[in-house]
């Protein structure tokens, strides 16, 4: 028990650290590039939320990718399985969510803003090449899940998901120029990944 307790604290603060860093460190860049004025990367209210949308996308992906990961031969990541369950809600749901969405939909996609124009059209929504690329960064990203112990078929949906996940973030973001409902769609597909594991964990 007492090296479950030092694991998860171990585990705690290199994850901590790791996202502090990422989000101090962008919102640094955003704040000399800018010369203050956040805005420009998404630091505002968004008064159009599509809340049913954002909600169920964000839950349907975090759920049927953890599934489909369980299905699937081979080993999940054995990291979120080793923090506990304030820890997963504090830092999984909420800080994560945040400081992976200010980097990735914040920092890239905002950078990327003088590509909007160049895009196409999927099921009569326009995705803008900003919103492709910070996507592909966020499902590449994930590939670091085969150094947590994933097996190969499990990085692949975690990837896969991640970009899809991305896909709806990067538009969100932009179609609100809030970083707000990207924001929410990661956190509640994470909040669908942790209910997903929690059901398979009950009845598997």
């Amino acid at each position: 028990m007492e090296n479950l307790s030092t694991l998860q604290t171990q585990l705690w603060l290199v994850l901590f650290i790791n996202h502090t860093a990422m989000l101090v460190f962008s919102i640094i860049i955003m704040l000399v590039v800018s010369k203050g004025k956040l805005s420009r990367y998404g630091f505002k209210l968004a008064g159009n939320i599509q809340l049913k949308h954002v909600i169920s996308w964000g839950l349907g992906l975090g759920i049927i990718s953890t599934l489909i990961e369980a299905a699937l031969p081979g080993k999940e990541s054995i990291v979120w399985e080793e923090l506990s369950f304030l820890q997963t809600v504090v830092f999984v749901w909420l800080y994560a969510s945040i400081c992976e969405e200010v980097f990735v939909r914040g920092l890239i996609q905002s950078s990327l803003s003088p590509l909007t124009q160049y895009g196409f059209t999927v099921f009569e929504r326009r995705i803008s090449l900003p919103v492709l690329i910070s996507a592909l960064l966020f499902g590449l990203v994930h590939l670091v899940q085969s150094a947590m112990g994933a097996g190969s078929y499990q990085v692949l949906v975690i990837v896969f998901f991640a970009f899809a996940l991305g896909m709806v973030a990067g538009y969100q973001r932009e179609r609100t120029e809030s970083l707000v409902p990207a924001i929410m769609v990661h956190m509640f597909a994470n909040v669908g990944g942790s209910l997903a594991s929690y059901l398979i964990g009950l009845f598997g």
